[in-house]
Parts: C-alpha cells; structure tokens; sequence
C-alpha cells in the first residue's frame, strides 16, 4: 500500500511540475490532487506506526511523514510562485530539488516501515 502511494506521489508531484510549466491555471487542481495523495500516504504511514512495537519506528515514521509533508509544501509553493512568474529561476530551481528530496523522504520512509516490521517478526520469533 505504501509502495503505491509512494508511486502516487511521484506521479503527482511530476504533474505539479508540469502543470506548473505549461498549464498554470490548472494548479488549483494539481496541489488539491496531491494533498489527497499525501494524505493517504501519511494515513497508511500512521497504520503501520500503530502497528510496530518498536519505539524508535514509530518516532522514525512520525518525522519521515513530517519531512514529506514539508517538502511537498514547499514544492507547492515554489509551482504558485513559477505560476506568477514563469521568469522565476531560483523557483524552477526549487521546485526540480524538490522532487529528488520527496523521493529521498519516502525512500527514508519505506525504510523505516521495513526496519519496523523486521523488528517484529524478530520479536516474534524470539
């Protein structure tokens, strides 16, 4: 489930870029298609958190979340700023850094959801 929300993502924030870049009016529906996807990414984050008995996971997820959260944000400020200003290089810059950080984030993320579960099949098998 992470896994396609972690696809989703990556498919909406290339949509963002794009939208960004050659259909500005638009962004109104690319940012509230993206919030949506996050928001299911986090939700299906906070489930797996719930369900790992190991502590430094759960906090592990908590600040993945956040820092996807953050990036997103920024990169969808950075996109309402190109939207004004199609001249504006430091947020064309941005906001291409900024899908390479998401990318980094859920990688970190999926990490740890798997450092979690492994932690409680080894329990379990102790």
């Amino acid at each position: 489930e992470i896994k396609q929300y972690s696809h989703n993502l990556a498919l909406g924030i290339s949509s963002l870029i794009t939208t960004s870049n050659k259909n500005p009016d638009q962004i109104g529906l690319s940012t509230k298609e993206l919030a949506s996807i996050v928001d299911n990414l986090v939700i299906s984050a906070m489930a797996a958190s719930i369900i790992t008995r190991e502590n430094s996971c759960k906090k592990q997820i908590l600040v993945d979340c956040n820092n996807i959260i953050k990036a997103v944000a920024n990169m969808v400020q950075n996109s309402k700023k190109l939207v004004q200003d199609q001249s504006d290089q430091t947020a064309k810059s941005t906001l291409s850094n900024g899908l390479s950080n998401v990318t980094n984030f859920v990688g970190a993320l999926s990490n740890t959801i798997k450092l979690g579960a492994t932690a409680e099949r080894d329990i379990e098998n102790s």
